[in-house]
């Protein structure tokens, strides 16, 4: 549609500044984009309508977040990002505009059943199955995506069988709303049931939520360590209708059978198990915690009194403090203003923020927006100047010689280090492991495995891109060392890749940094690799 608003994301000027802005083509240009960001662009809304007026409010209010988490606007990597995120979060719900009616009834084949009247099979009374439906769904109690894997079984009536594809394309349209894993569950069962009159509709849904430091686990224990909190947290839903709404049915114990074939293991519930679940809304981490009022006159979002590790937040004098840290600065009018551009995206979309499910939904994105990019507020004495400690010891070293100066050096090794991070082009989650590989002579000492972690958590807790923490990571160690090289490996899956646009589900992405020794010398870098490998080896032998 040529709108004015496309012509301008055609042109060669930012839509707001006026400014001229990097394209797609400008590879070798300053601030060309990354590949997963070139890609991953070309999905938006092709094929949906959009309220134009809506998309530029939108736009807006993404600028208020950016700028409420202290961020430039004219930053190269930043030009672009509310224009994405405004059109990633259209494109993200628009099953609200979407039917199942409208996916199957176009596409259901009569198929008879066995001539025998005590058999099933074909249109008459076989089980159909469809498994694992991989896709991404949107948290309704914290806007973070979710990863949901579907099985879908269903028993045909009145020789009639629907086109395959239309089951993953109605969990599809169900997936690209609001939801939690039981009312995506049941919105699924419940829509193919009313849509072609199966004897039975049955859903089995496995979802993984993204977790994050401070949320207590299922206890409501605190997680104490950096290294635990960086997880997806697993959750099972079921669903049932006609023939499966019975959970004691022996069609159950058939479906859960079938999906077992493939190595699936279901942990199935009793009916009062599963709805004790429900009730507690065990799928989002961030409902561990109460939620309560800490300002006055902003009825239409709650500040928790504990922001997931952040500690308290004082209204008068805006100040974020946490436990364990010494402070994080936050503009004290910054946050209100941040639930409600939060709240006008709802509204965008057609959702009530002040209704009972979404009343704390906009204050616990913000919560995530600014735990997530604390690392670029941490103040300047976070890391000390020398991470070295004469104590420390590190299994993972090997001795080789350097051929320049015949110094005997060690090649030690911190592996596995887990973190997440959020892209700056479309602020969404990426998370993975990095792996730090250093040189140090005999007569200095190695690196605290803590100290590792803290350099990997300062430069990943903010808007970053993969490429660039890296670097920074392998920069900040070489620094603040007297290492005579060190190389790092890190690996993501990306959300923004595996969520939308190429929507590539198993992606992942691997970068590579290497300074000093490691930049000049082949042998090394491969022995690092392979150090890496041999450490993934062990993990599986211990699982």
């Amino acid at each position: 549609m040529g709108t004015f608003l496309d012509e301008k994301i055609r042109g060669d000027h930012d839509f707001y500044n006026d400014k001229p802005i990097v394209t797609s083509n400008d590879h070798k240009g300053k601030g060309a984009d990354c590949a997963h960001e070139i890609c991953a662009d070309d999905s938006s809304l092709d094929e949906q309508e959009f309220n134009e007026a809506d998309l530029i409010g939108m736009v807006e209010a993404v600028r208020v977040l950016l700028q409420g988490l202290g961020e430039d606007l004219h930053r190269d990597g930043l030009l672009k990002t509310p224009l994405r995120v405004a059109r990633a979060f259209l494109s993200s719900m628009k099953g609200y505009q979407m039917s199942a009616e409208d996916i199957i009834c176009g596409a259901l084949f009569c198929e008879p059943g066995p001539q025998d009247p005590n058999a099933s099979g074909g249109g008459s009374g076989g089980m159909v199955i469809v498994r694992n439906i991989d896709l991404f769904a949107t948290c309704r109690a914290c806007l973070l995506p979710f990863k949901i894997r579907s099985h879908i079984a269903y028993i045909p009536s009145g020789e009639r069988v629907v086109g395959l594809s239309k089951l993953p394309r109605v969990a599809e349209i169900y997936s690209s709303r609001l939801q939690t894993p039981h009312e995506y569950a049941d919105g699924v069962a419940q829509a193919l049931t009313d849509t072609f009159k199966p004897l039975g509709v049955a859903i089995v849904v496995e979802s993984w939520h993204l977790q994050w430091p401070g949320i207590t686990n299922g206890n409501g224990i605190t997680k104490p360590s950096f290294e635990e909190h960086v997880a997806w947290i697993p959750f099972q839903a079921y669903a049932g209708k006609g023939s499966f709404a019975d959970r004691s049915c022996t069609l159950w114990d058939e479906f859960i059978a079938v999906l077992e074939l493939e190595g699936t293991r279901i942990h199935f519930p009793s009916l009062r198990e599963s709805h004790a679940e429900a009730r507690r809304g065990r799928s989002c981490p961030f409902l561990f915690r109460d939620w309560k009022t800490s300002w006055n006159g902003c009825n239409s979002a709650l500040f928790p009194t504990i922001c997931s590790g952040l500690g308290t937040w004082s209204p008068s004098n805006g100040v974020i403090k946490r436990a364990t840290e010494n402070f994080v600065k936050a503009e004290s009018g910054s946050i209100p203003a941040m639930v409600a551009a939060v709240e006008s995206l709802l509204r965008a979309v057609g959702q009530d923020p002040s209704s009972q499910e979404l009343q704390f939904t906009a204050m616990r994105y913000v919560c995530w927006l600014l735990a997530s990019t604390q690392g670029s507020r941490y103040p300047s004495s976070y890391l000390p100047q020398r991470c070295i400690n004469n104590n420390s010891v590190t299994v993972n070293s090997s001795a080789l010689v350097n051929a320049d100066d015949k110094m005997e050096t060690i090649m030690a090794s911190e592996l596995h280090i887990p973190f997440y991070s959020q892209c700056e082009h479309h602020l969404l989650p990426f998370s993975g492991i990095a792996h730090v590989g250093y040189f140090y002579s005999i007569k200095d000492s190695q690196i605290e495995r803590s100290m590792v972690l803290k350099t990997v958590q300062l430069y990943s807790r903010r808007l970053q891109v993969q490429e660039r923490l890296t670097r920074q990571i392998a920069e900040a160690i070489m620094s603040n060392s007297t290492f005579c090289g060190v190389m790092v490996v890190v690996e993501a899956s990306h959300v923004c890749m595996v969520s939308r646009g190429v929507k590539k589900i198993a992606s992942s992405t691997a970068t590579v940094a290497t300074i000093g020794r490691f930049a000049k010398d082949v042998a090394s870098r491969t022995a690092f690799l392979k150090t890496i490998l041999k450490g993934k080896a062990d993990i599986s032998c211990q699982c």
